[in-house]
């Protein structure tokens, strides 16, 4: 199995009442990064990251670049290639 492609879309949840977690509180709404990998075998596994926008995206669609064509289940593989991109 084989990434194909990696795409990210910020998404933002309006909040009715403040959401209270351990660092904070949200309020008003909810902003995260939802990320598909998709693979060759036509699976898609979905992850998210807290925040958002173009800024964050753009990470992916850079990381994009060094990810696909590699076997989404060796995470300390792509873990390594994203850390050191010049290895």
């Amino acid at each position: 199995m084989k990434i194909t492609d990696i795409r990210a879309t910020t998404v933002t949840v309006p909040l009715e009442a403040p959401l209270r977690h351990a660092n904070g509180c949200h309020w008003g709404r909810f902003v995260r990064t939802v990320v598909e990998v998709e693979t060759d075998e036509g699976l898609v596994g979905l992850g998210e990251m807290g925040g958002g926008g173009e800024s964050a995206e753009s990470q992916f669609r850079a990381m994009k670049a060094y990810l696909v064509g590699h076997d989404p289940a060796r995470l300390e593989e792509m873990r390594f290639l994203i850390s050191n991109p010049t290895a």
